[in-house]
């Protein structure tokens, strides 16, 4: 009987130093492997100006929660490439939250740092002038983030007016007396 490692049910584990160490060492220390992971990571995380705690756990989810403990591919560009399979980053890596909120938070970040990637890497520059992500090339997970959305006909904008009401009334009554004398 082989014995194999086993994690909390959340999908998450605890690894010493992971919310201080910008370089990300402690990646590559997990694994080797993940040098090219490691090194995204760290050249994102030099562009994020706020929130950078907030995405150190999102790298540290991804990377060692998500592609690691997943044994997921440790080549950033087989696992951009189209038609990669991938298991849901929220139920493997997420689900323990109690908060919705705070999945979507990390949910949302991972989605820059996989944007950023996507733009950076695997981009070309069309007839135009502006960069494009080729079609063999995009994020296995969705970019779109629902988690923590309202459920079931809940409003998502003000039922406030744009403008105040006195203008609307004014407005309303300019246009009304434009019809009065164009109808006489």
């Amino acid at each position: 009987m082989t014995s194999r490692k086993t994690y909390p049910k959340s999908g998450h584990r605890r690894v010493r130093g992971s919310t201080r160490d910008i370089e990300l060492r402690y990646v590559t220390e997990l694994d080797p492997e993940m040098e090219n992971w490691r090194a995204l990571g760290t050249e994102w995380l030099a562009t994020v100006s706020k929130g950078k705690a907030l995405a150190m756990t999102t790298l540290k989810r991804f990377m060692v929660d998500y592609l690691v403990d997943g044994n997921l591919t440790r080549n950033p560009e087989e696992f951009f490439r189209a038609g990669y399979l991938v298991p849901c980053f929220h139920l493997t890596c997420l689900t323990h939250f109690s908060n919705p909120s705070d999945a979507s938070r990390i949910m949302s970040m991972l989605n820059r740092f996989l944007g950023y990637i996507l733009d950076n890497y695997f981009s070309v520059e069309d007839d135009i002038g502006r960069r494009i992500v080729p079609s063999e090339f995009c994020s296995p997970l969705p970019l779109i983030d629902t988690i923590g959305a309202p459920q079931g006909g809940g409003r998502q904008e003000s039922d406030k007016n744009v403008l105040p009401y006195i203008f609307i009334k004014e407005l309303r009554e300019l246009l009304c007396q434009g019809r009065r004398t164009r109808k006489s």
